[in-house]
């Protein structure tokens, strides 16, 4: 297949367009909002090549060239395509797609292409891809910011770490930075360090790939290491209370707002008024103790396996979706949720009648052996349900009993330990089977 692809890539220097660039004498006329910001024109100033792509109405690329002061060279909208596919060909393989993006692949695909055009290129063109990515990997080390959660020490879930960096920290890295340039000012450095994160709390881990695709992994190690930490927070055991936190790059809701009031007819009456939305969340040694007797420390290890089975992808992804809807204030939409996350798990997908029925009758069998409390299980689903249907087919918002809320959400984070011991002491492999053993347990 390597081979193939190799030869693919030749012919396609074929397809490339090379144009003559004419530069015009007079530059453009700037006009609207581009001409009262004095936009500065630096296009004679540029050295070297520079590329050029075309996108959709979506971001999506097509047509792509390379270009210097005297002629461009690249594929139009008509060639692109074929370009697409062999980059994506590339990108299918496992070595490839870990620990690059398809943008990174697109890039130096197409630099190598250009190059065995110009007869420059020595190398295959998949030989020249593994080069770049073995000069190109690192390892690099983010520091992403939460918003409404203090600590008071640092912890670990996973390989992510949850720590903050200190006074004294900046103070010496101020120091080292002064000593390397007289010009740098206190201020300056507050704005760029101190002011979002001095005293923070920052989800820290490190991954090796090359920095685009490094940055996502990142992120998504940082998602589901903050996930989990929702499954121990205020809001999963008393639902009412708002108490949410989340990392600063995917926040969806405000911790705070403010408009303005006045009585009418009174002069100077206007008024500035402010309200704060969610209490933070102080994650002490105390409670971190507690979360790890409570069952913390086996989702740590957890995620530390980085299985790739089906009912690991299928636990994770529902942790997600918990963490998506703990943080969710309006607790109609929070049960639409949580019925969404247990039909995901214990329905197969060919099942679309009795689904309420089979929820809960597999949900009591997975989380208890004992008959009363599978029908206590059966009965607090049942009011979710309720209130799920009715604000889902009939727009109408049922009152909610938050005790029954509040056993409803430790019922499913009961679901997601049970779920880590079947995948991996009994070895359940997928959601098949696993519905078909809890189908075999009398009722």
């Amino acid at each position: 297949m390597i081979e193939k692809l190799n030869n693919e890539a030749k012919e396609l220097t074929k397809l490339l367009t090379v144009e003559t660039i004419i530069v015009s004498k007079t530059k453009p006329k700037l006009t609207g909002t581009y001409k009262e910001k004095d936009v500065i024109d630096i296009s004679d100033k540029v050295v070297g090549d520079f590329v050029e792509r075309s996108t959709d109405h979506i971001g999506n690329t097509t047509s792509i060239f390379k270009s210097d002061k005297k002629q461009k060279i690249g594929f139009t909208e008509s060639d692109y395509p074929q370009f697409k596919l062999l980059i994506e060909k590339l990108y299918s393989f496992g070595n490839i797609n870990r620990i690059t993006t398809l943008d990174f692949i697109q890039t130096h695909s197409f630099d190598w292409i250009v190059s065995h055009y110009k007869n420059d290129s020595e190398n295959s063109i998949y030989e020249h891809i593994i080069k770049v990515i073995k000069d190109k990997i690192e390892h690099y080390t983010f520091y992403f910011p939460m918003f409404n959660l203090q600590i008071e020490s640092s912890f670990k879930i996973g390989n992510v770490e949850f720590t903050f960096l200190t006074k004294d920290y900046f103070d010496r890295l101020y120091q080292r930075m002064k000593s390397k340039d007289e010009t740098a000012t206190e201020e300056n450095f507050k704005q760029i360090f101190r002011k979002d994160f001095q005293g923070q709390v920052l989800v820290k881990t490190t991954v090796q790939a090359e920095k685009s695709k490094a940055e996502k992994l990142a992120q998504l190690q940082a998602e589901i290491a903050v996930d989990v930490l929702k499954l121990y927070g205020e809001t999963a055991i008393v639902p009412e209370k708002r108490t949410m936190f989340d990392l600063n790059f995917r926040l969806g809701y405000q911790l705070n707002s403010n408009y303005l009031s006045e009585i009418p007819g009174t002069e100077d009456s206007l008024s500035l008024n402010m309200r704060f939305n969610n209490s933070p969340f102080f994650f002490s040694k105390r409670h971190f103790n507690s979360a790890q007797n409570g069952g913390l420390s086996l989702f740590s290890n957890y995620l530390k396996l980085n299985r790739n089975s089906e009912i690991h992808n299928l636990t994770i992804q529902s942790i997600k979706l918990f963490g998506s809807a703990i943080s969710n204030w309006d607790l109609h939409l929070r049960c639409v949720s949580l019925i969404t996350i247990l039909e995901s798990v214990l329905l197969k997908e060919n099942e679309d009648n009795k689904m309420e029925q089979r929820v809960k009758a597999r949900l009591s069998k997975i989380l208890t052996n004992e008959h009363k409390k599978k029908e206590e299980i059966k009965d607090v689903f049942g009011k979710i349900y309720l209130i799920r249907h009715k604000m889902v087919h009939k727009a109408k918002r049922l009152p909610i009993d938050f005790n029954e809320l509040r056993k409803a959400q430790i019922h499913i984070i009961e679901l997601f330990m049970r779920l880590i011991d079947l995948d991996t002491k009994f070895g359940v492999p997928n959601k098949n089977s696993l519905i078909d053993f809890l189908n075999n347990i009398k009722s």
